[in-house]
C-alpha cells in the first residue's frame, strides 16, 4: 500500500514511518503546489513546523544539521 500527500492547504512537513511504526524511513516538507507519492503507509503530517522538529527529535533526529567545518579551515602557519 501507498500513501500520498497531493496539493495541502498548507505548507505540510511529513514523517514517514515503517510499518510497525518504529524506524522513521524518510521526512520532509510539502508544498500546496506539490503532490507526493510514497511507498510507506505510515505517515505523521503536521502543519507546524516545530511539532514536526519536536518529533524528529524524540527519533534522536536532526532535521536540520549544522555542517561540520572541515578543521583545514583554521590551520594557522607562521
Amino acid at each position: 500500500m501507498s500513501t500520498e500527500i497531493k496539493n495541502p492547504e498548507v505548507q505540510t512537513w511529513f514523517v514517514f514511518w515503517d510499518d510497525d511504526k518504529l524506524e522513521v524511513k524518510s521526512y520532509g516538507a510539502i508544498s500546496s503546489e506539490q503532490h507526493l507519492k510514497s511507498y510507506w503507509s505510515e505517515v505523521d503530517t503536521y502543519t507546524e513546523e516545530q511539532e514536526w522538529i519536536d518529533a524528529l527529535a524524540e527519533q534522536d533526529i536532526n532535521p536540520y544539521p549544522v555542517e561540520e567545518e572541515e578543521e583545514d579551515d583554521y590551520l594557522i602557519t607562521e
